[in-house]
């Protein structure tokens, strides 16, 4: 039997590069799932920062560290918190009649940080596989 691969762990700035970039790129108007951590806040909770230089002034996300601290910790643990594991399901209506369940498709709406976590693993999990080459091209 072959050696499993083994996958260094996230430098904290790799991780705090990535959370930066995902929050920039939330929808603010996103459902937030069981979680409650309502996108949103998380875009707007920041702090404005005058430049060293006195000309203007920039705007911190306040969270960034202390999400990408957290995802850290998970990765290390390789555990998902199991609330983030539930989801809300929400009906789509897809055409027919109206009250026929059958017509309906369901959504599943997923927790801000289980969504923001993934997006790290998958980030993470990609970078290795075009690194080292263990999946073919095929694939």
């Amino acid at each position: 039997m072959p050696a499993p691969d083994t996958n260094d762990p996230p430098n904290s700035d790799t991780v705090l590069a990535l959370v930066a970039e995902l929050i920039g790129k939330m929808n603010g108007h996103a459902s937030p799932g069981f979680d409650c951590v309502a996108a949103s806040f998380i875009k707007k909770a920041v702090v404005v920062w005058l430049k060293l230089d006195g000309r203007g002034s920039e705007r911190v996300i306040v969270l960034t560290s202390y999400i990408a601290q957290l995802l850290n910790l998970l990765y290390d643990k390789a555990c998902i918190p199991a609330c983030w594991k539930q989801a809300k399901l929400s009906p789509l209506y897809k055409k027919g009649h109206l009250l026929d369940p059958n017509n309906y498709c369901m959504l599943a709406f997923s927790g801000t940080m289980y969504r923001m976590y993934a997006n790290v693993v998958r980030w993470l999990l990609t970078e290795w596989c075009v690194a080292t080459g263990p999946v073919p091209d095929t694939q």
